[in-house]
């Protein structure tokens, strides 16, 4: 007998085909503003994909998502030697994460650390942020006090730093982190530590 195909049913399997592998590339690229390049590593496996998109619909941040997920989310699975199916952050966790660094909840540094702690345990990051105080100094007046003790231990560095030798400006920086356990906000820090320079 003849084989009769319809429009209808030619569209209807169009319609219910999966998305293929370049046509989510060019959806990442597209509406989320990814590199190509990453778009292709994240569309390696379904689950990644489904894994992303699910971090996106707790914080629309695709950009930093997709660098936790393969910069450090990959590295330490590589490392532990564990594939993504066994992945103990979720989705949603990791959204959280980025969310509190944009947020200006944490700095990218504490950021490492609480990463870390949720790979081990599987916890949320805003319980682990608020149970080890980890939340980010942002208040004007708390970071001019460390900047002030930081520069009266350090004269001699200031005393060359005035005479010329700008380039210490990220040995104050490193020993305003190292003084706040990491939590200082590095922008504020430096904004106000480039004034208190200047007035010095």
């Amino acid at each position: 007998l003849p084989l009769i195909i319809d429009d209808t049913w030619i569209e209807n399997i169009r319609v219910n085909l999966p998305e293929l592998p370049t046509q989510i590339i060019q959806r990442f690229v597209d509406d989320y503003k990814l590199d190509s390049a990453i778009a292709e590593i994240l569309i390696n496996d379904k689950l990644i994909v489904d894994y992303f998109e699910k971090a996106l619909s707790t914080h629309f941040n695709p950009v930093a998502i997709a660098n936790w997920i393969i910069t450090e989310l990959f590295g330490r699975l590589n490392k532990e030697n564990n594939s993504f199916d066994n992945c103990p952050i979720s989705a949603q966790n990791i959204a959280l994460l980025v969310q509190l660094i944009d947020n200006d909840i944490i700095s990218g540094k504490i950021a490492k650390d609480v990463f870390d702690k949720m790979f081990i345990t599987g916890r949320n990051p805003e319980n682990i942020v608020k149970e080890e105080n980890l939340i980010q100094i942002s208040d004007n007046e708390v970071i001019e006090e460390i900047i002030d003790k930081v520069l009266a231990n350090n004269q001699t560095q200031l005393e060359q730093y005035k005479a010329g030798k700008t380039q210490l400006f990220g040995f104050f920086v490193g020993q305003l982190m190292k003084e706040s356990a990491g939590k200082i906000n590095p922008n504020l820090a430096n904004e106000i530590l480039q004034k208190k320079l200047m007035e010095s």
